[in-house]
């Protein structure tokens, strides 16, 4: 399957067309056609604003994908690293509120995704919109923390003492 055929296939199993979806999206009609047929490739920021007009996770459009679009897409590379970022904070909250769980609710022009944190006897409602911030304040916070551990030796001195400390 391509990214095209994937939009195409959820855009129908949605009730939408390529011009409402067009229009849920900010994109012209046409250039979703050209997706949809594969006589062009989205990117990574096209592809997202489809799958949030869609109600869906982005890695959803890019499933099934063949061998050779993922290897001509340049930003397959930014894609897997905005999975394994949602997956990481996914897994954060469920280690501290317990289980998260994905939800989509369908409408009848669109549907919408959103996640169910279940902190135990209550249970709280994020949207992707929360998840980005999580994702931007975690980002913006690595450099003082790794600035508070990084250990400046070189590598030849750091296997020495560690050496030593394994005997």
């Amino acid at each position: 399957m391509t990214v095209g055929e994937n939009i195409k296939r959820i855009r129908k199993e949605k009730g939408l067309t390529q011009k409402k979806l067009g229009e849920l999206c900010g994109i012209n009609e046409a250039n979703i056609r050209k997706y949809e047929l594969g006589n062009a490739n989205p990117k990574i920021e096209t592809i997202d604003k489809i799958a949030s007009a869609l109600g869906i996770p982005l890695v959803q459009i890019m499933e099934n994908i063949t061998w050779e679009q993922q290897k001509n897409t340049s930003e397959i590379k930014l894609l897997d690293k905005k999975v394994s970022a949602l997956e990481g904070i996914l897994s954060i909250l469920a280690d501290i509120y317990g289980k998260v769980e994905s939800k989509e609710l369908q409408g009848k022009k669109a549907s919408g995704h959103y996640y169910v944190v279940d902190e135990g006897d209550k249970n709280f409602i994020l949207y992707d919109g929360d998840i980005d911030t999580l994702y931007q304040a975690i980002k913006s916070s690595i450099p003082f923390l790794i600035d508070k551990m990084k250990d400046t030796r070189t590598e030849a001195e750091v296997i020495e003492a560690y050496s030593k400390e394994l005997q």
